[in-house]
Order: structure tokens, then sequence, then C-alpha cells
């Protein structure tokens, strides 16, 4: 028995490997879309900036392609002043 607030074994996989690679330290913010947290990334050795796709908005593909087309961009800008994009 499925539902769409059940999460795909896929997106939990994802989830569990993302859990295994980074420590949540603090909530930074919150948008309309997303939270923004300060995290441990355990692989690399360092503190990082992760932005998480609210859970309410999973599911709605408006939301993750917004997502997605905003990293998509921020991959493409190289400025001292933004964030760079790791993964």
């Amino acid at each position: 028995m499925s539902s769409s607030k059940t999460p795909s074994l896929s997106r939990l996989a994802r989830y569990s490997m993302a859990e295994e690679r980074y420590e949540r330290l603090e909530l930074i913010g919150i948008g309309s879309f997303s939270r923004v947290y300060r995290v441990y990334d355990r692989k690399m050795d360092i503190v990082v900036v992760m932005k998480i796709l609210k859970e309410e908005l999973i599911d709605s593909d408006y939301a993750r392609l917004r997502f997605i087309n905003e990293a998509q961009l921020l991959y493409n800008i190289h400025h001292p002043n933004i964030v760079a994009l790791f993964d």
C-alpha cells in the first residue's frame, strides 16, 4: 500500500546517504521552498551550508524543478561574494 506521502525507496536511499555523509549542526534559515542548514561534511572534513527542499514540497513537480533550476544557475556563477555549489 503506497501513498503520495510515502517516500520512494530511491528517495529513502538518497536521504540515508546524505545522513551518513552530513551532520546537521544548526538551522540557518527558512524560505518559501527550502530550509538552509549549517552541516559538517564527514567525507571532506569541512563545515558547509546545505539547502534542502521542504518535506511538504518534495512531491511537487514545480517545487522540485524550481529547486533544480536554482542549483543549475548557481553552479554556473563564479564570484567571490556568491557561495559555490559543490554537490
